[in-house]
């Protein structure tokens, strides 16, 4: 299944939870600009639809840590500053778009500061569940 069909699949699911804010998590190695490169990109629909007061992005890595990803790992400050996106979130049930890295670390920010009620839907993009020690 190409992308873009799962894609398209994922923005008719924002279709329907169009009162409902978006978080946008990039990967390893990237900033939300993951999401907001191209005119095309996923998050430019999903703005459309939401409206882009509802979208958010969490960027939690800093430019350092961006250009050194084999030296990121999971640890609290890093969960810290995805739940400060959150906390911007003024919604009571948000939908999450992770991909890779970025699905480990959400999933992982949840437990932590136990958030899992704030969350109606995650969808997750290559996330290493089982391949993470």
């Amino acid at each position: 299944m190409s992308l873009k069909i799962i894609l398209s699949v994922i923005f008719i699911n924002i279709h329907v939870l169009a009162a409902q804010q978006v978080l946008f998590i990039h990967g390893n190695a990237e900033d939300s600009s993951y999401w907001t490169d191209t005119e095309n990109s996923l998050s430019h629909d999903v703005e459309k639809v939401v409206d882009e007061s509802n979208v958010f992005y969490a960027n939690y890595l800093t430019d350092e840590e961006i250009n050194n990803p084999v030296g990121n790992y999971h640890r609290p400050l890093l969960y810290e500053r995805i739940k400060k996106t959150i906390d911007k979130m003024h919604g009571d049930k948000i939908t999450i778009v992770a991909h890779s890295f970025g699905v480990t670390l959400t999933l992982a920010t949840l437990e932590y500061y136990k958030l899992w009620g704030r969350v109606e839907k995650i969808i997750a993009f290559a996330g290493a569940l089982r391949g993470l020690e």
